[in-house]
């Protein structure tokens, strides 16, 4: 804390998900993002101190233990920092195997199904919209590999797909391949089935 006042402490938070904050007393953070805990020291410090600037800086992050299972290349228990993802899991484990879902990963904590994961967000649009955030305990499975199509030739992304419900048609195929190449014949097509 800079300003009218200057100060720096350590605060560790608790079992509760609380910190002890000097001259405010304890602070609620559990289920605060790191991004978030700036504007809550903040708000909390600004019920006693005036003009007044604050920096929070994580000195120790936990760790959580997760469980990567089902067809997983290196299948098993990891240790990752508190605020790690599905998808530093994932790439923990490195990745799916090659009969291994990349479109259908389940997330779960207990019971409860968190959220699926779809890697082709990520590697083919750099989106992490399906992104999990992890606490202790969670499991990610990765189910078997659902249906592929595989697209050669002419095409700028030539590879198999893993498709989805409702992604079985030609035009949703060759945009998954990037499309096809300017010099391509798309008056020879050819499927196989």
């Amino acid at each position: 804390v800079w300003g009218a006042e200057e100060a720096s402490f350590t605060a560790e938070i608790n079992v509760n998900g609380e910190i002890l904050l000097p001259k405010v007393g304890t602070v609620p953070v559990g289920g605060v993002t790191y991004g978030e805990m700036k504007d809550v020291v903040q708000h909390s410090l600004a019920r006693v101190l005036r003009d007044f600037q604050v920096s929070v800086v994580p000195v120790k992050a936990r760790r959580n233990r997760v469980y990567v299972v089902g067809e997983a290349r290196f299948p098993g228990a990891y240790e990752l920092e508190g605020f790690a993802t599905a998808y530093s899991a994932l790439f923990a484990a490195g990745g799916p195997t090659i009969r291994g879902s990349m479109r259908g990963i389940e997330v779960r904590r207990g019971e409860r199904l968190l959220g699926t994961v779809d890697l082709y967000d990520f590697l083919m649009r750099g989106s992490r919209a399906s992104d999990v955030p992890l606490q202790e305990g969670d499991t990610i499975f990765i189910p078997l590999v659902g249906p592929r199509a595989s697209v050669a030739g002419a095409v700028k992304r030539p590879a198999i797909y893993e498709l989805k419900k409702g992604e079985d048609n030609l035009a949703f195929v060759l945009d998954m391949a990037g499309g096809v190449i300017p010099t391509a014949d798309v008056g020879r097509l050819q499927v196989e089935r």
